[in-house]
């Protein structure tokens, strides 16, 4: 529902960047709306009630923590996942805002009326039902859009103990974000 009246790019390019806080964050360098897809053609086609998206900032911290801040608005969302026992965790899921008064109240009813019933219970229902049917098979493929999940193992290899890459966390962020060779653009290692 969310997306039904949201304009959805095409495809975006971001770049991963350390903050100040602790926090990785992907920080989006470029936004195309529409592209030309062959076989496909003009995607995603755009309608006349869609609205553009205005930005939003997604930021990763450990012990388990996500911030999700869109620049327009004042609220922030938070996720924070803590353990239970080895195998189970408990997700913790706030919005927050400096509300007062009647302000305080419309937050209050646009999260229950809205925000909690279509984002914390249907997309998460709908996130979970995609991470269950998601075999865990190795060896896994990534690339250069996967560069926020490489950086994310590195912090949480480095807070585990393990002794510091060769490279710090920003050699390997600015490494990811240059271009991939031919090799790595065709699939292959170079080895013919």
């Amino acid at each position: 529902m969310h997306t039904a009246f949201r304009r959805l790019p095409a495809y975006r390019e971001a770049k991963v960047v350390s903050d100040p806080d602790g926090y990785l964050s992907r920080a989006t360098q470029l936004v195309v709306d529409e592209a030309e897809y062959p076989g496909l053609g003009r995607w995603p086609r755009q309608r006349p009630w869609h609205r553009p998206g205005k930005g939003h900032r997604v930021s990763i911290r450990l012990p388990g923590f996500i911030r999700v801040k869109a620049a327009h608005q004042e609220h922030a969302y938070w996720v924070w996942w803590t353990p239970i026992d080895e195998r189970r965790y408990r997700m913790l899921q706030f919005y927050s805002a400096p509300a007062t008064g009647l302000d305080a109240v419309k937050l209050r009813l646009t999260y229950l009326l809205y925000r909690k019933p279509i984002h914390h219970i249907q997309f998460n229902n709908q996130d979970a039902r995609m991470v269950a049917l998601t075999p865990d098979s190795a060896p896994e493929r990534l690339y250069r859009p996967d560069a926020s999940i490489t950086a994310w193992r590195k912090l949480c290899e480095q807070a585990r103990g393990a002794p510091p890459a060769a490279e710090s966390l920003d050699a390997v962020l600015a490494a990811l974000a240059e271009p991939p060779t031919a090799d790595e653009a065709n699939g292959t290692n170079g080895a013919g």
